[in-house]
């Protein structure tokens, strides 16, 4: 081989390995993220008071996405100890949660991406 097909492998390769890293990393903060949200909402399921004349709330579809949103912020500033809640910074569950849903996430993208860095060989 020629240098200059050389430089293009070498640039191919390091190309792909800069894509597996980025889609790991991002699969992997976004499932703890996740995680978190979960345990958020599952915190606030167990602190809310059972009333004798609990109905249920109307829902749409921009309220769902509101919710979400809070819930991963909230999740976030839990597990830097940031949030306004102490109770929430003080959960062991939403941070063990939120790094274990962190290492599965990057598990999962990494096992999806190897075949991509395999193409790059070709």
């Amino acid at each position: 081989m020629s240098k200059p097909t050389y430089k293009v492998a070498a640039k191919r390769a390091v190309d792909a390995i800069g894509d597996f890293v980025k889609t790991t990393a991002k699969r992997s903060i976004l499932e703890g993220i996740e995680e978190g949200q979960q345990g958020v909402f599952q915190r606030r399921y167990l602190d809310t008071p059972v009333t004798d004349n609990a109905q249920a709330q109307p829902y749409s579809f921009f309220q769902g996405v509101v919710q979400d949103a809070t819930g991963g912020i909230e999740a976030i500033l839990a597990y830097y100890g940031l949030h306004p809640n102490d109770m929430y910074n003080t959960d062991e569950q939403i941070t063990h949660a939120m790094d274990i849903g962190g290492f599965v996430g990057g598990i999962m993208a990494g096992v999806g991406n190897v075949r991509q860095l395999n193409r790059t060989r070709k």
